[in-house]
């Protein structure tokens, strides 16, 4: 049916009758047209907001990377400063590495790059690709390096071919250390390596100045000096095209170097030193220093520590090998290494005999070759004794019985006390790392550490420097210098100067007095003497040490690592090599006015006279050299031949 549209007339009467199906029609295309029109709207208004967010609200984080996109900063490495030594020769310098390097984010196809790469490197694929997993948490941007320090055919075959068969490859330039002596001074100077992790968060606050892959000092000076040597980055901005090629150089900000340190020691006495000890195949340290003013003028570790093997990493293979070496290459035995220190250490025990009233320089004992304590017998290094020993003859010939008697006298408290006035068991505050104390027993110290009681007789053995006793060679050059001063102990330096050689800026270093120890004259004066007679004395225990010309007061020592029994009536030969005792020889001279302290230590060298002692002649005789006369031979330490028996570590016998 048909409805027709009251009080309207149809303008065109065959419109007019429309059906309800048709009306229909209409409402529902009209419905999709207005959510055509919406849908249309909201896109552009998604459209709108998105380029508002990207050009309003983010516009310049944006900017800035699409400027990144076509401009590449890199990091300019700062050469290291230099290591000098007291006259300004030269011991670490800088000289450049190249090193090749990927950046990730231009290489199209590292799988093939890394295949055509690695003959040319002359590395395995495996290895390369283990560099790239290294650096799989660094930022893209970050170039990954592949090898460091390529020579110049394989530098000038990637230079030529990398823009056309190496994409993403590129040659950084960095210093590396250049040591002029080989390992010259080793142990003092340490090593670099490259920047771990832990040590990135550590050194967050100077994030500007590290950064993944950096090399930095991780031991010696060139760890505890990092701040000084490491100088500054510089910067350079490239404009490079998609594939990663430089188009042009848009700004270079040179790097600052690091600051020079000079140190106080002497390059060519120290080689000397390094030399002999090298030559006769020794381990132990030297240590010579200036008495007056406390600067080290020698430090010596052996055996040394190769150097060269860290330059760019050391590997694992060798890194093992100076792990297991019995001789403890990576240890620093002056201040790291601690030994008993025999009867360097009766110069104490007469100290506190004088001191404490229990001995004057006239009191005598006699040594008939032992001395008796309750049941037990403790030997002295002379079997058939000494006889009637004052004080200057038992200093001179380290008769073990005098001293035990005073040591006895003293007790073990009197004689800690003066240990730690003349440097033994405490920091000397050397800036070296990792110094140890050492042990200086008493007491308390004993109830401390051991839970249990002082025994009298343990005394005995202190007294000579045996049982608990441990010290490092540089608290008994710093004990023979206090000697020396009569009673002035400096604090050790081993750095003179710093200088900033932009600025200009010098930053010199002052001695220090560490403490002044009220000392009697004449109490120093009979010890002195009876240290001139080890050396010059007709019966002293260093007589080969003697200098025509020179005056030296001194003092050997025979530290015991076990005991002997079993080897009792054996040649020293057979004796096995870990079992053998350590040889001290300590002294200093010009006796009347002393400027400076010797003090060796031989491991397992037996005795301090034979194996030690001219060592420190050889020493003496460069430091004097142009203050003595003509001597003929003796220039050289060709060989170290042992002693038959002068200053033996004694056996404690029955009982003990």
């Amino acid at each position: 049916m048909i409805k027709k549209r009251s009080g309207i007339k149809p303008l065109f009467p065959e419109l007019a009758e429309i059906t309800e199906r048709d009306e229909e029609t209409i409402d529902r295309l009209r419905r999709r047209t207005y959510l055509f029109c919406f849908a249309i709207i909201f896109l552009f208004a998604l459209i709108v907001y998105r380029l508002y967010d990207l050009q309003i609200q983010h516009g310049q984080e944006f900017e800035q990377k699409a400027i990144s996109n076509r401009i590449r900063i890199q990091k300019l490495a700062a050469p290291r400063g230099q290591i000098l030594d007291r006259n300004g020769e030269e011991i670490v310098t800088n000289r450049p590495s190249f090193n090749v390097v990927l950046m990730r984010e231009d290489a199209t196809d590292p799988e093939m790059l890394v295949k055509n790469l690695a003959p040319v490197l002359h590395e395995e694929v495996s290895t390369i690709w283990d560099r790239f997993r290294e650096a799989a948490d660094t930022p893209q941007h970050m170039p990954v390096v592949l090898k460091k320090d390529i020579d110049w055919q394989t530098l000038a075959y990637i230079e030529s071919h990398k823009n056309t068969d190496f994409p993403g490859v590129d040659i950084q330039v960095q210093p590396v250390r250049v040591y002029a002596y080989g390992n010259l001074m080793s142990h003092l100077i340490g090593y670099l390596g490259i920047i771990n992790k832990d040590e990135l968060e550590q050194l967050a606050e100077e994030e500007r100045r590290f950064a993944s892959g950096d090399l930095i000092g991780k031991r010696g000076l060139e760890r505890l000096r990092e701040e000084d040597l490491h100088g500054e980055k510089g910067e350079l901005q490239t404009v490079v095209d998609s594939h990663g090629f430089v188009q042009e150089r848009i700004k270079k900000d040179e790097p600052f170097p690091g600051k020079d340190i000079y140190l106080t020691l002497d390059a060519p006495m120290q080689r000397m030193v390094e030399g002999i000890m090298t030559k006769n195949d020794l381990a132990g340290a030297v240590v010579v220093m200036e008495v007056n003013t406390g600067r080290i003028l020698t430090s010596v570790s052996a055996p040394e520590l190769p150097l060269d093997q860290f330059i760019g990493g050391i590997s694992k293979v060798n890194w093992q090998a100076l792990q297991d070496n019995p001789r403890n290459p990576q240890m620093n035995k002056v201040v790291q290494a601690t030994y008993p220190p025999g009867s360097t250490y009766k110069m104490i025990t007469a100290l506190a005999g004088l001191s404490s009233g229990v001995i004057t320089k006239d009191t005598s004992f006699f040594c008939p070759g032992y001395y008796k304590f309750g049941n037990r017998t403790y030997r002295c290094w002379k079997h058939s004794g000494h006889g009637l020993v004052e004080l200057r003859r038992a200093v001179a010939e380290s008769c073990d019985t005098y001293f035990y008697t005073v040591g006895q006298k003293v007790g073990v408290d009197r004689l800690a006390e003066f240990a730690n006035k003349m440097g033994l068991g405490i920091l000397s505050g050397i800036e070296m790392e990792n110094e140890k104390t050492g042990t200086i027993p008493s007491k308390a110290w004993k109830l401390r550490t051991k839970r249990e009681k002082w025994h009298d007789g343990e005394t005995l053995s202190v007294a000579i420097g045996q049982g608990f006793n441990t010290v490092t060679p540089l608290q008994i050059c710093l004990m023979t210098a206090t000697l020396a001063t009569g009673g002035v102990r400096m604090k050790p330096m081993i750095i003179d100067k710093i200088i900033d050689i932009h600025s200009g800026q010098v930053k010199r270093f002052s001695s220090e007095v560490a403490e002044q120890i009220p000392l009697n004259k004449d109490y120093m004066d009979i010890i002195r003497q009876g240290m001139m007679d080890v050396v010059q004395g007709p019966r002293g225990t260093a007589r080969r040490v003697a200098i025509k010309g020179l005056d030296i007061a001194g003092k050997t020592g025979s530290a015991q690592v076990v005991r002997l029994a079993q080897y009792k009536g054996l040649k020293e030969a057979a004796i096995p090599y870990k079992y053998r005792d350590h040889a001290w020889f300590t002294c200093y001279a010009p006796a009347e006015k002393p400027e400076i302290a010797v003090t060796v230590l031989v491991e397992h060298g037996m005795h301090g006279g034979s194996a030690a002692g001219p060592i420190a002649r050889a020493i003496l005789q460069e430091y004097f050299k142009d203050r003595l006369p003509p001597e003929k031979g003796g220039k050289a330490v060709e060989a170290v031949a042992p002693l038959e028996e002068e200053d033996a570590a004694p056996p404690l016998e029955e009982g003990d």
